[in-house]
């Protein structure tokens, strides 16, 4: 099948026209949050994510930024230097509108108590 065939074929679609999955604008967060956050943080893990939840397409073309925000940090019991963030992140197009947010878990360095 060729492109044609398949821009065609998307404006058919529920959409009206080409979008991407949900996966490849997780992957797009992901790719801004180590470029803007995690590179510089002292970052060691991730156990997980609780939420993800995608609110509006995202076309080609779009432009995305996306914010952190801290809702929750946890010590580590061990009594290690680390601690667990829980945050929520989010992801906007250029028109300012949330397309996706989800709950992020992470393990991180910090200084001793």
């Amino acid at each position: 099948m060729h492109y044609f065939e398949d821009f065609h074929a998307a404006e058919r679609s529920i959409w009206g026209g080409l979008v991407a999955s949900g996966w490849h604008t997780v992957a797009l967060f992901m790719r801004l949050a180590v470029d803007g956050h995690l590179s510089g943080a002292a970052s060691i893990a991730s156990p997980g994510v609780d939420e993800i939840r995608w609110l509006k397409p995202v076309r080609p073309g779009d432009t995305l930024h996306g914010r952190f925000t801290i809702i929750e940090t946890t010590p580590s019991r061990s009594g290690a230097a680390r601690g667990t963030l829980r945050q929520r992140g989010e992801l906007f197009n250029q028109n300012g509108e949330l397309v996706m947010t989800l709950i992020a878990l992470s393990i991180i360095g910090c200084r001793p108590r």
